[in-house]
C-alpha cells in the first residue's frame, strides 16, 4: 500500500509539472513575441536572425526575422542556412550517439587512444591513455591549446584537422583529466577523425548519412559551402564609425576545419525538426523507428562537471549559493556533454551558445519538452548574446507561464540595471601614417617555429601606391603598420577574406633587433625564428612537427 501511494504522489506530481507548468503556444503569443523581437533588432542594430521552437513535439514558430543581406535587402527565412558556430559542438555530441548506436562495442566512456591508436600522442602519457569521448565533449580533457589553434586555423587557414592531431604532442597538457574545465574546440577533431576511420567517409558525408538526411534536415550542411552558395547568411561585425561589414563566404568557409567544434550551417526549419528528434529521446519522425538509443540521448542531456562560475553576464551576490543580484535566478551549475547546464527561475535548462561573426543560442527543457534555437547574422559581440537571450528567455516565459521582467523599453538596456551594459563597440582604426624604427626591407623573410609552421614578411602596395609591410602565413593576408612608440612593434590589418579585420585589437606581432639585424618574430608570446636559407624545406619540415617544439 505504501508503494501504491509513492507511486500516486509521484504521478500526479509529474502531471503538476509537465502539464501546470508550462502552456500551449497560440497566436497572441506569437503577436507578442514578435513585437519583441522587432523592438530588440532595431535598438540592437541586429540585421537579422532566425527562431525555431519546439513545444510538445510541435514546432510552435519557425521564422526568419529581417536581413540575411542589408546591402541587398535580401529576407533572412526560415531557410537561409547560417554557420551555427559553437552550438555544432552539441550537434557533433548527438551524431556521436547516433555512432555509438551504430557501434554499440564502443560508449562515450571508450578512450581516445581505443579509437585512434598510434595516431593519437599526447605530451603527457597518463593524460594519452586515459582521455575518453565523454571528457572531450565535456571540456574535462586537460588537454591546452590556448589562442594558437584557434588564430593559426580559424584566421590565418594554416592548418588542417590532421595537422592539428600531428602537432598536439608538441603542446603541453595542461591539467590532470577530469580535474578542470577548459572549453577548447580542438579536441572534437579527434572524433572526428575516429568516426572517419570507421565509416571510411569523411565528416562531412558521415553527418549527411547520419544526421541530417534522417533528420530530413534538407538545407543543413558544412560551412564550408558559405563559399559557394549565396543564399547563406554571412555574418556582420562592427565597422568603423557606427557601420557594420559583412564578413566573405570565404572567411566563413574556414570555420570548416573544425566541423565536430564549430563548423555546421542549418536552417529555423531544419533546426526544427533536430531539436523535435533530441526530445523525441532519438526516434524518428514516423514515431517508431529508434535512430538513436534514448540512454545515450538522455546522458547527451545530462551534466557531468560542477561548473561554479555564473554564465550569461549577471553578477552574484554570493558565488556558493548563487544567490543573483538579477530579481530572477539565472546561473550556471554544470557543463555537459557540450552543452551548459543552468537554472532560470527555478528550471533547469540545457543551453549553449555560438558566436563567431555569427551568434546562436541553443535551449532545451527535456522534461517540459521545450526547444528554442535562435541565430543573428550580427551586430557579434555581447550585443548579440543579450539579444538572443532576451527572446529565449520571453519564450522560456511564455511557456512557462510566467510573468516577463523586461518590457518594450528595458529590453533596449538589458542586462543593465543588473549587470554591465552592452553595446555595439566602439573600436580605433589603426594609424597608418606611423614610421618604423628600422627601414621596411629590414623586416622582410621567413621566419619560423617547430611544430607551428612559417610567417612571411614581404613588401607590398596598398590601392593607394603606398608602400606597407605584408604578414601571410597559408592563405591568410595582412598588412603591418608600425605601432607608435613601440620599436618593432606592428598592428596586423586584414587584407582580402580579412579585411574585416581592421582595427587596433588582438592582431599584432613584434620583432626582436641586434645590431640592426631582425631575429624573431613574436606572435601571441610564440617566437618564430628567422630563416636564412632553404626556407621553404624548414618550413614544410616544422609544419610536419618532425621537430620538437621549444
Amino acid at each position: 500500500m505504501r508503494n501504491m501511494c509513492k507511486w500516486f504522489i509521484l504521478t500526479i506530481l509529474l502531471f503538476y509539472v509537465n502539464g501546470f507548468l508550462s502552456k500551449e503556444w497560440n497566436s497572441e503569443d506569437t503577436a507578442n513575441l514578435e513585437e519583441r523581437i522587432a523592438t530588440v533588432m532595431e535598438c540592437r542594430r541586429v540585421p537579422g536572425m532566425f527562431l525555431s521552437v519546439v513545444k510538445d513535439d510541435t514546432v510552435v514558430l519557425s521564422k526568419g526575422y529581417g536581413y540575411k543581406d542589408i546591402e541587398k535587402n535580401e529576407p533572412f527565412t526560415a531557410q537561409t542556412p547560417m554557420s551555427i558556430q559553437s552550438t555544432s559542438k552539441f550537434m557533433f555530441t548527438i551524431l556521436t550517439a547516433r555512432m555509438l548506436t551504430k557501434y554499440p562495442q564502443y560508449s562515450f566512456d571508450t578512450t581516445i587512444e581505443d579509437l585512434l591508436g598510434d595516431e593519437f600522442e599526447l605530451s603527457d602519457k597518463t593524460s594519452e591513455k586515459e582521455v575518453t569521448i565523454r571528457d572531450i565533449l565535456s571540456m574535462r580533457h586537460g588537454i591546452g591549446d590556448g589562442e594558437v589553434f584557434y588564430d593559426l586555423v580559424e584566421n590565418f587557414f594554416a592548418w588542417t584537422k590532421d595537422d592539428y592531431i600531428r602537432q598536439i604532442k608538441h603542446y603541453p597538457v595542461t591539467d590532470e583529466v577530469r580535474r578542470a574545465y577548459h572549453y577548447s574546440s580542438a579536441g572534437f577533431a579527434f572524433l572526428e577523425k575516429a568516426f572517419e576511420l570507421l565509416e571510411n567517409k569523411t565528416t562531412k558525408q558521415i553527418l549527411h548519412d547520419e544526421l541530417f538526411e534522417p533528420l530530413g534536415m534538407v538545407n543543413s550542411n558544412t560551412i564550408d559551402e558559405a563559399r559557394f552558395d549565396d543564399n547563406y547568411a554571412l555574418g556582420y561585425q562592427p565597422g568603423p564609425n557606427g557601420t557594420l561589414i559583412k564578413v566573405t563566404g570565404n572567411f566563413v568557409s574556414r570555420s570548416s576545419g573544425m566541423i565536430g567544434g564549430y563548423g555546421m550551417a542549418s536552417t529555423a526549419d531544419d533546426l526544427a525538426k533536430y531539436l523535435r528528434f533530441v526530445l523525441r529521446g532519438g526516434v524518428l519522425e514516423d514515431g517508431e523507428t529508434v535512430h538513436v538509443n534514448r540512454d545515450l540521448i538522455e546522458d547527451a542531456l545530462s551534466p557531468q562537471m560542477f561548473y561554479p562560475n555564473p554564465y550569461g553576464g549577471y553578477t552574484v551576490a554570493d558565488g556558493y549559493s548563487m544567490r543573483p543580484a538579477a530579481p530572477f535566478t539565472s546561473h550556471t551549475y554544470a557543463y555537459g556533454l557540450a552543452s551548459w547546464h543552468r537554472y532560470y527561475r527555478g528550471f533547469q535548462l540545457v543551453q549553449h551558445t555560438g558566436s563567431y561573426f555569427s551568434d546562436t543560442l541553443m535551449t532545451y527543457h527535456p522534461d517540459l519538452k521545450i526547444g528554442i534555437y535562435a541565430g543573428l547574422n550580427g551586430p557579434y559581440d555581447r550585443v548579440s548574446w543579450a539579444v538572443e537571450t532576451i527572446v529565449h528567455e520571453y519564450i522560456l516565459d511564455i511557456l512557462l507561464d510566467l510573468p516577463n521582467y523586461l518590457n518594450q523599453t528595458t529590453v533596449c538596456a538589458f542586462p543593465a540595471p543588473w549587470g554591465e551594459p552592452v553595446d555595439i563597440p566602439t573600436f580605433t582604426a589603426i594609424p597608418e601614417d606611423v614610421a618604423s624604427t628600422l627601414p621596411l626591407e629590414k623586416y622582410t623573410g621567413v621566419f619560423g617555429r617547430a611544430a607551428y609552421g612559417c610567417m612571411n614578411m614581404t613588401m607590398n602596395r596598398t590601392d593607394g601606391d603606398t608602400e606597407v609591410l605584408q604578414f601571410s602565413m597559408s592563405e591568410a593576408r595582412m598588412f603591418a603598420y608600425p605601432k607608435e612608440g613601440q620599436a618593432h612593434g606592428f598592428w596586423l590589418k586584414g587584407v582580402d577574406d580579412m579585411y574585416h579585420l581592421w582595427y587596433t585589437e588582438r592582431y599584432s606581432i613584434k620583432f626582436t633587433e641586434s645590431n640592426g639585424l631582425i631575429n624573431e618574430l613574436i606572435y601571441q608570446e610564440l617566437e618564430f625564428e628567422r630563416m636564412h636559407d632553404d626556407s621553404e624545406r624548414l618550413c614544410s619540415f616544422y609544419l610536419t612537427g618532425l621537430q620538437d617544439a621549444d
